[in-house]
């Protein structure tokens, strides 16, 4: 599998407004938040930086993108999200695997192990 870059789509809405509404919602109720990849990379003070690290560190593109950019990816609309594709749209991480990482690091390990 060619490793151009990554991209990596969220299961969530672009926009300030959106990012304010989940800010409150992964405050209030995290355990009803629908984006794992969000939950588990970012914080309420930002990325986390050990994903950021680990993003940095793989020395190709990363690209971060929100359900409302699928067409612009040239994903179908009815993909299941939270999903990590390769710059050719080969699923790297599927919305599944995603959500069966309950850290960081498992999140961290999985793309570790597609990456090579």
């Amino acid at each position: 599998m060619r490793m151009d870059g990554l991209i990596f789509v969220y299961n969530a809405r672009s926009g300030v407004l959106n990012a304010f509404i989940d800010y409150f919602h992964k405050i209030i109720s995290p355990s009803t938040y629908e984006c794992s990849l969000c939950s588990l990379t970012y914080n309420n003070y930002g990325q986390v930086k050990v994903w950021k690290q680990f993003t940095q560190s793989l020395n190709i593109p990363i690209y971060f993108k929100y359900s409302d950019h699928l067409s612009e990816i040239g994903l179908d609309k009815k993909t299941k999200l939270p999903i990590v594709v390769n710059t050719d749209l080969y699923v790297v991480a599927s919305a599944e695997e995603i959500n069966q990482c309950k850290t960081i690091g498992a999140l961290i390990e999985l793309i570790r192990k597609r990456y090579k």
